[in-house]
């Protein structure tokens, strides 16, 4: 396991060393469009490292290479998640290998639109003092991922597909056309087929489909994932780095994470907080995490793994 783990680590210096110099200009085009993104609050930018690519798992290295297949070409891609699956990782692997690499990585979350306003988010809106555009203009030449598209709407997703048709839009109110030049990237549940999507953005996506796996399905992933996460919430804590016991490690492999990869970070930051020596222990892991550990080993019924317990 030691062997293992240094092999790893090994690996992700390597990588990250590779990373170096297009991180320079990288942190440049993050800045540019962090400066378009800092006045909205359901758009992000994700910069170099916020999207940390690990895949140790057959189900992950599948994955892998849906993703490296579809990222050479420009067009629409959906990734098809159950819910709660963070789309992030694998939107930052098609980017980061894909023909907009060295430009910005946005991220669109439908949900958190009100539905008034989503074809002004979508298209801009140059109707009362001032114009606003919107991101379909202000990700040019970038990567968009929209999260939980489906939220769009009818009228959202019908604008969507006909600015892709086209390859232009307007601005709500405005007779003049911009162009649209953007590579985009849909969080979808279930196949392009199934989503009661506008027939020609339906077609634009057949065969260009990435399916992202749960957190459960991706048992050889945990570790290194444990490590990542507990690794950037020193960081942000501006502490030295922290190991973890086997039997903390026990109890995070046994617990079921239905708030999969964002539920798994949120409590290792909350055990790295509560940590006081030098490795995260199985009493600094939130409540209901720490009590999976009883289930490790139990063979002798039919409750599932990581279940809560009453006695």
């Amino acid at each position: 396991a030691a062997e293992r783990s240094s092999h790893r680590a090994a690996e992700a210096l390597r990588r990250e060393a590779t990373q170096v110099e297009r991180a320079i200009t990288a942190e440049t085009e993050l800045a540019r469009v962090g400066a378009l993104v800092v006045e909205s609050t359901s758009v992000v930018a994700l910069g170099p490292r916020s999207t940390r690519w690990i895949a140790y798992a057959p189900v992950t290295r599948a994955l892998q290479a849906s993703l490296d297949a579809l990222a050479p070409t420009d067009g629409p891609i959906a990734l098809v998640a159950a819910p709660g699956v963070s789309l992030r990782p694998s939107a930052g692997r098609l980017h980061s290998v894909g023909p907009r690499s060295e430009r910005g990585l946005m991220v669109l979350d439908a949900s958190a639109l009100d539905p008034r306003a989503v074809l002004p988010t979508l298209l801009g809106d140059a109707r009362g003092e001032g114009t606003k555009p919107g991101w379909l203009e202000r990700a040019a030449g970038a990567t968009l991922l929209i999260e939980h598209a489906v939220a769009l709407g009818h009228e959202g997703l019908t604008a969507l597909a006909s600015a892709l048709e086209r390859a232009s839009a307007r601005r709500l109110g405005d007779e003049t056309a911009y162009g649209v030049d953007v590579r985009l990237i849909l969080g979808l549940p279930r196949d392009p087929a199934e989503c009661d999507l506008p027939t020609s953005l339906a077609r634009r996506l057949a065969g260009r489909v990435a399916r992202v796996p749960t957190l459960r399905e991706r048992t050889e992933d945990l570790e290194s994932l444990v490590y990542a996460a507990i690794d950037r919430a020193c960081r942000c804590a501006d502490r030295s780095p922290l190991g973890i016991t086997p039997e903390a490690l026990a109890a995070l492999r046994a617990y079921p994470w239905p708030g999969e990869l964002p539920e798994l970070e949120a409590a290792l930051a909350h055990s790295v907080a509560a940590a006081r020596g030098s490795r995260v222990q199985r009493d600094d892991l939130p409540p209901l995490v720490r009590a999976s550990v009883f289930q490790v080993g139990r063979g002798d019924d039919d409750r599932p793994r990581g279940a809560a317990l009453d006695d």
